[in-house]
């Protein structure tokens, strides 16, 4: 593995960014417990990154992430800067997680 070999992380753009096609992996189900769907209240984000928040949203869509979608599920995201002072999304993910079935013998299935 190159991170093993380098003993560090590795850097890309978005544009580098690949994503796993259904073509090789099937979609996999992760069973979850029976609950009502959320929706919560967006964080306050401060108008000044605001148009740089939106810029980086649309990277994202743009790239693949992120695809446009209407779900009944809203979770809050923020941003922090990371260490070159750039916009890092972050999603808050603690509702699904305390929702999903950890399953060790779940194995992504290639084929």
């Amino acid at each position: 593995m190159v991170i093993v070999s380098r003993g560090k992380s590795l850097e890309f753009s978005e544009e580098d960014r690949g994503l796993i096609q259904n073509l090789y992996v099937k979609l996999q189900k992760i069973p979850v417990i029976l609950h009502k769907a959320w929706k919560k209240k967006p964080k306050k984000i401060p108008k000044p990154i605001l148009p740089q928040l939106i810029d980086l949203f649309r990277e994202r869509i743009r790239t693949a992430p992120y695809q446009k979608l209407n779900s009944i599920y809203k979770s809050p995201v923020f941003c922090t800067e990371d260490s070159n002072g750039n916009l890092r999304i972050v999603h808050d993910l603690q509702d699904p997680e305390k929702l999903t079935i950890e399953d060790a013998e779940l194995k992504l299935k290639f084929e």
